[in-house]
């Protein structure tokens, strides 16, 4: 009877130990949506990731690619996030200059308020990741509650974290 149990366990354990490496056990083949999730968790961010790749594996240089080539994925999936809201926009851009509002004269005068207050012009992620982190340790901290109040300010952002 006990080696029935056992041999269930062990068969048990296996399998767990396989879902644990096609997800966690080679950093290379990882899917990095599992780390761009990471970051857009309020509470952790990039720096988050590249302080966890350091902490988990002895390789520094390692851990340090893998951050920048996570932080590029985050980027490439914000500019593509960017492009369809853009698209939308462009298209109720055209309706506004055809009612005789002038758009483009409202953009000007934003782009010379910049260059007066020698302001650079950031992109939501690149705001979003120089805020400080959310410093709630409740397990229960809902994360896209988070970004459902956020969003007026996180537009983009909080339409990659649904």
């Amino acid at each position: 009877m006990k080696s029935k149990s056992s041999q269930g366990k062990r068969a048990q354990a296996s399998v767990s130990s396989e879902k644990y490496e096609k997800y966690w056990g080679d950093v290379d083949k990882m899917n990095k949506l599992l780390y761009i999730a990471a970051v857009l968790d309020p509470r952790r961010k990039l720096r988050f990731i590249g302080f966890a790749l350091k902490w988990m594996y002895d390789d520094e240089k390692s851990a340090s690619d893998l951050t920048s080539d996570i932080e590029e994925a985050t980027f490439e999936l914000y500019a593509h996030y960017e492009n369809q809201v853009g698209e939308a926009s462009s298209s109720s851009q055209t309706e506004l200059d055809e009612d005789g509002g002038n758009m483009d004269l409202i953009a000007e005068y934003m782009k010379q308020l910049q260059k007066e207050r020698g302001v650079v012009n950031k992109t939501e992620l690149d705001r979003y990741l120089n805020e400080e982190v959310e410093r709630s340790m409740d397990p229960k901290f809902d994360v896209l509650g988070w970004w459902k109040v956020n969003s007026h300010r996180f537009p983009t952002l909080s339409r990659m974290a649904r």
